[in-house]
């Protein structure tokens, strides 16, 4: 798709705002008369205002919560007109308007399908009961005081249309009347649980390529329906916090879940809007939402390692927090105290969704670890003054000590359409010379072994000692693997081999519980066809099979074990082993390697995963849309 031109700095246009507002004046009364007669949204039915037509559902919906939104109105409605993608629908819901907000769009917009509550619903709720009422394929939440660049909702369909397993796709939102100056492009996690708009107040060039983000904006993203489905959408626990706020970090929690749940979220920078933002000042109602949405969040989605290794900088955080309460005063004191109450009085409750979403998770540590920023995040304000700048510099150093840098993208794709890594990067060559040296030694003190296990196979399968394959290794090239024998050769009465569960005697099966069968590959590693820690080599037939994301994987040498194996090896399915694979190449690190190679000792410990759930051995790999 050809790249969109970024147009000037918009303008709204006088003659649609003058009609609007002389319009909606006119239309308040009947629209009033009209209102009276609908049933409360938030009624035991929870329909719609006003119905939906009976017609094929769209591509898309767009959902805007609109509050006291007259004034913006007319711009949105003018983008919203200049789409490029036009199968769409339009859901409005507003939120107790007195200004004729709930009148502007539906002058304008035929078809319109509206809701209007008798009470302010918020972001959350607002937009979860506009979720429940879409029909489209993919679903649209925005603000109601931007202007959208004419291709926004064609590049947001293609970016989640590229990959399968996207969920959110996030948009450039950039500052009104400027474009060249971002207001967010997604959003940066913290360790502690506290997000920033990632790029504010920076330049747009410099946020122009497609990536992985750890979330998106609650601004504006696109989200798929299949997703929604599976996760319940925004957590209706935080419609529970004292804060008495509309918001909190419901659309950061929403995109964790999606990560947690094999999915990924993605920015893409080509969908373009403004945002007419003002910074707003840090009120208890903000303070209370801040530090309660944290707590929740923390809690409900933070694995017990996660929290004993941040424990550090958790404890520092919240000390500070608490002091800083103290200098705003009582009323802050209190906010602060009244969530950790509310936080202890619900700690079953939030126990419990922490179990399901414990449970649902697929994604690695090392995934989820990737998530979260190094960088110094902090509003321009305090950036400009110097103590709070080394205050800040010296809590972030805290934040990455406990995160550890080998995980520094981990979790995040650095480009939608991934490049091959370049040989030339400084831990390649250090992992191939101690690949060489590690395997010299091993093979000259495993020597033994080496013969004893040749006996006994001898003995107990005959021959050939080792089971030689071909297999594809670095930049899809063949390879000839090696392993010692551990299935019989028995045949049905047709001369074709028995399944693999028949041909695996007790003795196999010993030789593969502990990986013993592995060994022979040591000699793989010093030729230079494998490594020690990489993906593991497979059968050339599957190489048509591969997604392009997936051919990834042959980015670098296959291992003798990997992000796959210390994650459900034999267990787990396709999808997810290759997803662990381009994930082990993207954030490849000697502190990784290290990393995987002690969670491998532990795994040969327990013997765990050695089969698949459905077979003696890993069924074939059949292709993704065949994959279970």
């Amino acid at each position: 798709m050809a790249e969109a031109r970024l147009p000037e700095a918009p303008v709204a246009e006088a003659t649609l705002a003058e009609a609007t507002l002389a319009e909606a004046t006119l239309a308040e009364a009947t629209l009033a008369e009209a209102t009276e007669t609908q049933p409360s949204v938030l009624d035991a039915v929870g329909e719609p205002s006003i119905a939906a037509p009976a017609s094929a559902p769209p591509v898309v919906s767009v959902v805007v919560v609109t509050y006291q939104s007259r004034r913006h109105l007319p711009d949105l409605v003018q983008s919203l007109r200049s789409q490029t993608f036009h199968d769409f629908e339009l859901i409005q819901i507003d939120s107790a308007s007195k200004d004729g907000s709930n009148a502007v769009l539906s002058l304008h917009w035929p078809g319109l399908r509206q809701t209007a509550s008798p009470e302010n619903l918020g972001y959350r709720r607002g937009n979860q009961l506009g979720i429940q009422q879409a029909r489209g394929e993919y679903i649209v939440v925005m603000n109601d005081d931007v202007e959208l660049h004419p291709r926004l909702l064609e590049e947001l369909v293609d970016a989640a249309r590229r990959e399968e397993r996207v969920a959110i796709v996030a948009p450039a939102i950039l500052v009104y009347g400027d474009s060249t100056r971002v207001n967010a492009a997604g959003s940066d996690l913290l360790p502690v649980g506290f997000y920033a708009a990632r790029g504010k107040d920076h330049p747009f060039q410099g946020l122009r390529r497609p990536r992985g983000i750890a979330a998106a904006s609650g601004c504006c993203f696109l989200v798929r329906r299949d997703f929604l489905e599976r996760s319940g959408g925004f957590a209706p626990v935080f419609d529970t916090l004292p804060s008495g706020w509309h918001a909190s970090l419901e659309d950061l929690d929403l995109c964790w879940r999606a990560w947690a749940e094999g999915w990924r979220v993605v920015y893409q920078p080509k969908a373009l809007l403004w945002h007419k933002y003002t910074q707003k000042g840090l009120d208890v109602g903000r303070f209370a939402s801040l530090v309660g949405g944290r707590l929740v969040f923390v809690w409900m989605n933070f694995p017990g390692r996660f929290l004993a290794r941040f424990a550090p900088v958790l404890s520092f955080t919240e000390l500070a927090l608490l002091c800083w309460s103290c200098l705003r005063g009582p009323r802050f004191v209190r906010a602060w105290a009244t969530c950790w109450h509310w936080a202890w009085r619900n700690r079953r409750r939030l126990n419990e969704l922490r179990r399901v979403r414990h449970a649902r998770r697929v994604a690695s540590d090392a995934t989820l670890l990737g998530l979260f920023s190094h960088g110094l995040v902090a509003p321009p304000g305090l950036r400009r003054s110097w103590p709070l700048r080394a205050a800040l510099r010296a809590w972030f150093a805290g934040n990455a000590l406990c995160l550890g840098w080998p995980f520094r993208r981990a979790g995040l794709a650095a480009e939608q359409s991934p490049a091959t890594p370049s040989p030339q990067r400084p831990y390649l060559g250090l992992k191939r010379l101690g690949d060489v040296v590690s395997a010299t030694l091993l093979l000259i003190l495993l020597a033994p072994i080496f013969c004893l296990l040749a006996l006994l196979v001898r003995l107990q399968l005959g021959r050939p000692v080792l089971f030689r394959q071909t297999r594809i290794g670095r930049n899809d090239q063949p390879f000839t693997l090696y392993k010692f024998r551990s299935m019989l050769d028995d045949q049905d009465r047709d001369g074709r081999p028995r399944p693999d569960a028949e041909r695996l005697p007790p003795f196999g099966q010993w030789l593969r519980g502990w990986s013993l069968d592995e060994l022979p590959q040591l000699w793989n590693v010093l030729r230079g066809d494998m490594s020690f820690v990489g993906p593991r080599p497979l059968l050339p037939e599957y190489l048509p099979r591969y997604s392009a994301e997936h051919r990834l994987r042959h980015a670098l040498r296959p291992g003798l074990s990997g992000l796959a194996q210390v994650n459900g090896r034999n267990r787990s399915s396709w999808r997810k082993r290759l997803d662990l694979d381009c994930e082990y190449v993207r954030s490849v690190s000697l502190a990784l390697d290290l990393q995987i190679a002690w969670m491998t000792v532990g795994r040969l410990l327990r013997r765990d995963g050695i089969a698949h759930e459905s077979a003696a051995t890993m069924p074939e790999f059949q292709g993704l849309p065949h994959d279970a």
